[in-house]
């Protein structure tokens, strides 16, 4: 049985005109790895409103990778030195 059009069997994918194309997700957990932070610092940024955007399906909390790079290069600086 083929697969339904916009689904794939790994999950975790979009469709955007017809095409199929996978999106990397980070959990809470994850991005707290990623940063050297703990959840709990994580959590707080997002209750607060000033961490990255996310996404919320049912009781996950799930931060698109893509997302994640575009707010680590927002916040980027360079030494003047």
């Amino acid at each position: 049985m083929p697969p339904t059009p916009g689904h794939s069997p790994k999950g975790n994918t979009l469709t955007d005109n017809n095409t199929c194309r996978a999106v990397v997700h980070l959990t809470t957990p994850d991005l707290a790895r990623r940063w050297g932070m703990s959840v709990g610092h994580i959590q707080n940024l997002r209750s607060a409103g000033i961490g990255p955007s996310y996404v919320k399906i049912g009781s996950r909390v799930l931060y698109s990778l893509a997302v994640i790079e575009a707010y680590e290069a927002a916040r980027t600086i360079e030494s003047i030195a």
